[in-house]
């Protein structure tokens, strides 16, 4: 059985990731290395989100306006280390429209 929360998990969730992966270098000229310490996941995952080596459904959807604007405002408090502002869980959760952690 598959719930809501499963398809944003595994879709969204790394949609969101890559756009982030994505500002951060082009925008704010960040290393691979730092992108993948500050999303918690490897260089090598980092490397596949910025020359978008991902599934076709992934890279339709982290084109997307809401996408663009939540990982925006990510990479912003990333960057100014404002972790508190990190509207992450929270909106992930909006985006599925359900799931609630």
């Amino acid at each position: 059985m598959i719930v809501p929360c499963d398809f944003y998990i595994k879709v969204y969730l790394p949609s969101i990731k890559a756009k982030v992966a994505e500002i951060l270098y082009r925008q704010y000229n960040k290393k691979q290395e730092e992108i993948a310490k500050l999303l918690g996941i490897t260089q090598a995952a980092t490397s596949k989100y910025i020359s978008r080596k991902l599934s076709k459904k992934i890279s339709e959807i982290m084109n997307r306006n809401l996408i663009e604007e939540i990982a925006r405002d990510i990479s912003k408090s990333l960057v100014e280390k404002n972790y508190a502002q990190i509207p992450f869980s929270k909106e992930v959760c909006k985006l599925c429209g359900g799931c609630k952690l």
